[in-house]
């Protein structure tokens, strides 16, 4: 989901784009913290914790936020005035970060409305379309994918779903699941492409659980959602790890991957709130 990536003093800096406020301050401080494995802050919180360090051209505000081991996450906000939140993000140790920071605010600061358009400027980068984001021509607000994140990054998961930190690539979220009914893991993956079509996905993931693969999408008990979007409820022969998973076209010619995976009966607990996530962020219904 990034539009690019840097690498500076041994750190790598990255840097994405979402429609509106993707949440606002808190939900975005509290996704980052997650990241690197620290508890989630209240609003009261904030003002300690974040620092605004430009108000014009473009407001910036920076965090640092130490995680679990020796990692700290160093994050800039910026809202350059074009419809859009930008963020500035790297992730290393206590040491790198100090080193860093004087040339990441200074790099923060530069994002900016240029020539009367409307998306700001990344210093240096070629005109080329970024990976993973379709083509460059389309504007970042109307790229499925970026609406698809930004609703993944405003969604309240169930309290007992923890994220997981470190969570990245192609996979866009992770949580971890306990219940009675045992453990179980729900993903959101995107992929630039559509991984050869429902049936080679549908029948991928059977094989991650050791079946023989379908002939057809009704052989695989795949089920219509939506604008294309299509998911199947699979279990191994043993009964001893089923899997419900969703995939969602992104209409630019990614795809989003949504799976929870388990114990049977921790998946059946968790199938409701699953469909929500799936329906709510994939699909964008209320």
């Amino acid at each position: 989901m990034r539009l690019a990536t840097y690498k500076a003093m041994g750190v790598e800096v990255s840097v994405a784009a979402f429609p509106g406020d993707v949440g606002g301050m808190l939900a975005n401080i509290n996704r980052w913290r997650g990241q690197v494995g620290a508890a989630p802050v209240t609003e009261q919180e904030l003002p300690s914790l974040v620092q605004e360090i430009q108000s014009a051209p473009s407001n910036v505000s920076m965090t640092s936020i130490s995680g679990a081991g020796e990692k700290q996450l160093l994050g800039a906000i910026i809202t350059p005035g074009d419809g859009q939140t930008w963020f500035v993000k790297g992730i290393a140790t206590a040491q790198q970060v100090q080193s860093l920071r004087p040339s990441f605010e200074e790099f923060a600061k530069s994002f900016r409305l240029v020539g009367g358009g409307t998306a700001a400027s990344i210093p240096d980068l070629p005109p080329a379309a970024p990976q993973g984001m379709g083509n460059s021509s389309v504007p970042i607000a109307k790229n499925q994918d970026s609406v698809i994140e930004a609703r993944l990054a405003t969604w309240k998961a169930p309290e007992h779903w923890k994220p997981e930190a470190n969570s990245g690539g192609i996979v866009a979220a992770a949580f971890a699941i306990a219940n009675d009914g045992g453990n179980a893991r729900a993903t959101a993956t995107s992929l630039n492409n559509d991984g050869g079509g429902v049936l080679a996905n549908i029948n991928r993931w059977r094989d991650q659980l050791g079946l023989s693969p379908a002939s057809d999408l009704a052989g695989a008990g795949a089920q219509n959602l939506s604008n294309g979007a299509a998911m199947v409820d699979v279990v191994n022969s043993a009964n001893s790890e089923r899997m419900i998973g969703a995939i969602v076209p992104a209409g630019n010619g990614s795809t989003w991957f949504f799976k929870l995976k388990g114990a049977p009966a921790s998946v059946e607990r968790e199938k409701a709130a699953f469909e929500q996530m799936v329906r709510g962020v994939g699909l964008g219904e209320k």
